[in-house]
C-alpha cells in the first residue's frame, strides 16, 4: 500500500496528546512518514508527522477530502472537521483516560 492510497483515511494516534482522536491522513513525507490533521488540534496548514506503526487505522475514509488531495488541492480545516464529525464516524475510536 502506497502513501497515496492512505490519503483521506481516518486514523488515530496510539499514544500522545491526540490518542484516540480521529484524524485524517492529508499527506506524506519522502521518508515514509504520514501527515495527519483534524482541523482543530492539528490544522491542515501544520499537520503532525507520524510513523505508520504509531497509528490505528479505521475502515472509514473521507471521500471529499481524499478526492481534493488527489487532485492536488488542499481541503480547509472546516471541511476536514465536518467530514470527521459526520454521524457514521462517531464512536470509531474509544479514548481511555
Amino acid at each position: 500500500m502506497t502513501p497515496l492510497d492512505l490519503y483521506g483515511r481516518v486514523v488515530a494516534p496510539k499514544s500522545g496528546r491526540g490518542r484516540g482522536r480521529p484524524f485524517a491522513v492529508v499527506g506524506h513525507t519522502p521518508d515514509g512518514m504520514l501527515l495527519i490533521s483534524d482541523g482543530r488540534l492539528r490544522k491542515i496548514g501544520r499537520p503532525k508527522k507520524k510513523n505508520m506503526k504509531h497509528l490505528a487505522f479505521a475502515d472509514a475514509s473521507l471521500g471529499g477530502v481524499r478526492a481534493l488531495l488527489l487532485e492536488g488541492g488542499r481541503p480547509t480545516d472546516r471541511q476536514l472537521r465536518g467530514e470527521l464529525a459526520e454521524e457514521h464516524l462517531k464512536g470509531i475510536f474509544y479514548v481511555k483516560r
